[in-house]
């Protein structure tokens, strides 16, 4: 639960999206904790990883459930993860929006990576918290430098995008 509190703290569950489902998913918050695993997604081979490792807390970015579940059985995917993690008594968190929508989150982080300079939250709620952030660039970029830059900052061999536009991009 001190692991849950600080997660929580940090990105409370109440700024979640209405259509989220951030927080735990799998397990007791007193349950003790002797290892944590992250990862983006609670896949099957995340779990899997867990029992091999000996953790027993999973911290994802994607919350492993994100609608109502029906039935829990070895039959697919959901039901076999839910089934392993409580046999191994291995809980699973998802910070998802909450993660996304605070200062200092994910959108923050990004900005930071990126460099941006006066960085604001968009469309900022009465608590401060929005899904996104805006600011300036460090210097003007073309389109196709500008995927360069964003491809070199997050280590990616590759980038999808909106169509290119054909002016200088500062913001």
């Amino acid at each position: 639960k001190d692991i849950l509190k600080v997660i929580e703290d940090f990105a409370p569950l109440s700024a979640q999206e209405g259509w989220d489902n951030c927080g735990l998913c799998v397990g007791s918050r007193e349950s003790e904790c002797k290892g944590v695993l992250l990862g983006l997604d609670c896949t099957e081979t995340l779990v899997d990883e867990a029992i091999r490792r000996g953790m027993d807390l999973i911290i994802t970015h994607h919350p492993m459930i994100f609608h109502g579940v029906k039935n829990i059985t070895p039959d697919n995917e959901l039901g076999r993860m839910i089934i392993k993690a409580a046999a191994f008594g291995i809980k699973i968190y998802g910070a998802h929006t909450s993660a996304d929508k605070v200062v200092g989150g994910v959108s923050c982080a990004m900005a930071s990576r990126l460099g941006l300079k006066d960085v604001e939250i968009l469309d900022p709620d009465q608590r401060g918290f929005g899904l996104g952030t805006v600011g300036n660039l460090p210097r003007q970029y073309t389109f196709s430098e500008l995927v360069d830059f964003v491809k070199e900052r997050f280590h990616l061999q590759m980038l999808r995008s909106s169509r290119p536009i054909d002016r200088p991009i500062t913001r």
